[in-house]
């Protein structure tokens, strides 16, 4: 979501822009291969949900594969900026055998 001031006769006003969640990670497609390269990760795929329709519920699945030398810190800090840029939960998967066969088959890459 994107947020928007207007400012009229002194007043403030704050609208919030909903975008559905699968343009939004498709319009930051670099910045969120960029963010999760800096912590450490590679080939980041879109998960979708889980339940089906993502866009409902607010929150960006991905599976990302770590390279070996990334640690925990690095998937949370991964997450974090991720959330920010999205304005969304985010959930990062780092391994496969987490994520349902069928829901890795049906994956995006990013």
């Amino acid at each position: 979501m994107s947020s928007i001031n207007l400012h009229k006769r002194g007043l403030c006003f704050s609208l919030r822009v909903s975008m559905p969640l699968s343009n939004l990670v498709q319009a930051h497609q670099e910045a969120i291969k960029k963010i999760i390269a800096s912590h450490k990760g590679r080939n980041p795929l879109d998960l979708g949900n889980y339940t089906g329709g993502r866009d409902a519920r607010n929150t960006v699945n991905l599976f990302v594969e770590p390279l070996p030398a990334a640690g925990w810190k690095d998937l949370v800090a991964m997450e974090t900026e991720l959330s920010h840029l999205l304005d969304a939960k985010v959930v990062i998967y780092a391994n496969a055998e987490a994520v349902p066969a069928t829901v890795m088959a049906a994956a995006s890459p990013i």
